[in-house]
């Protein structure tokens, strides 16, 4: 029983610090608050279209802020949007928000072995995912692997692939995710992981993501909405 998150949680309130001293702060500030108001607005696409406008040194300056600040505060809000079940989490803390969670244990950084196998001891997996939609992290793979039930932000690419095979929930609703998992059944639980793990076992090998990051590169030029492109130029 418990949930754990592998990553570095950060503080939202220390990076809209660092914003306020930025030379664009009035547009970083205008484009967070767009975002913040609703979070499961998918964030490459929306800014993409409001900073086209600027130097490639302004872009990239306002990516990086705004990246930082909502991979944050995304973090901040789906943990500490969890109140009654243990939450552990594998990496450096520095938000006092996360801080102030009497439920949440920090277990500190740890290598990339260890942390697959600090996953196995949890029941569930929570996946936040940093702020891109054409693809999900491999958190979620590690964490089939380690044998966990999955808990994930609901993306287009996620419920084409793991449908329903793992809890989804969306930035507007956080309080289904306790409800969720204090709802499941362990044979539910058992057939859900096992699901997944199949899935998983067959549709991600070497063989078979090589055949599509191959078939994209040779239609790019042909093919604008290709899987490679879409990647490439967001």
């Amino acid at each position: 029983y418990g949930i754990v998150f592998s990553g570095q949680t950060r503080d939202s309130n220390k990076i809209f610090d660092d914003i306020l001293m930025s030379t664009k702060r009035r547009e970083i500030t205008e484009l967070l608050d767009r975002f913040t108001s609703n979070l499961d607005l998918s964030y490459i696409p929306e800014l993409m279209r409001n900073i086209e406008n600027f130097s490639l040194d302004e872009r990239v300056m306002i990516f990086s802020l705004t990246n930082s600040f909502l991979r944050a505060y995304k973090r901040e809000k789906v943990l500490s949007s969890i109140k009654n079940i243990p939450v552990s989490i594998i990496g450096e803390n520095r938000s006092r928000v996360i801080s102030n969670n009497k439920n949440i244990k920090i277990l500190g950084k740890a290598s990339y072995y260890d942390t697959v196998k600090i996953m196995a001891r949890y029941m569930f997996n929570i996946n936040i995912e940093p702020n891109f939609n054409c693809g999900f992290h491999d958190r979620i793979l590690r964490s089939v692997t380690s044998g966990n039930i999955i808990i994930t932000n609901y993306g287009q690419i996620q419920q084409q692939i793991l449908k329903n095979d793992v809890i989804f929930y969306d930035y507007a609703n956080l309080d289904m995710i306790e409800s969720k998992v204090r709802n499941m059944h362990k044979n539910e639980m058992f057939e859900m992981r096992n699901r997944l793990a199949k899935k998983i076992s067959s549709c991600f090998v070497w063989e078979k993501i090589l055949e599509i990051v191959i078939c994209d590169f040779r239609r790019i030029k042909q093919n604008a909405n290709n899987r490679l492109f879409r990647i490439l130029g967001n």
